[in-house]
């Protein structure tokens, strides 16, 4: 979203709707999620650190960016290192994806 020119705080209120819970996924995932983690830990994991997984709070979105302040700087050249996209292709990137958008006829 950022590569896209999204607002930091438009981008903070759609992470927070990402937000999920364990019960909220269907049978399968829940299966699948839970397997992942438990493998990643190396044992068994209940519902509530499923939940710790899948939450979406401000302060872990906020520590990701302090984090790549922190190794790059700022977002655009962590951006560029790892979709390979120089500020010609980020511009690229938005011309295809993005268009103009016009209020309806009042």
């Amino acid at each position: 979203m950022h590569a896209l020119g999204v607002a930091p705080e438009t981008i903070m209120a759609d992470y927070l709707l990402s937000a999920r819970r364990f019960h909220q996924l269907d049978t399968q995932r829940q299966t699948a999620l839970g397997n992942a983690i438990e493998h990643m830990v190396g044992k068994p994991v209940n519902e509530v650190a499923i939940d710790a997984v899948l939450d979406a709070r401000p302060e872990y979105l906020q520590a990701a960016y302090a984090s790549i302040d922190a190794e790059y700087g700022r977002l655009d050249p962590y951006l560029a290192r790892f979709t390979g996209l120089a500020p010609a292709g980020i511009q690229r990137l938005r011309d295809t994806l993005l268009t103009a958008w016009a209020a309806p006829p009042t």
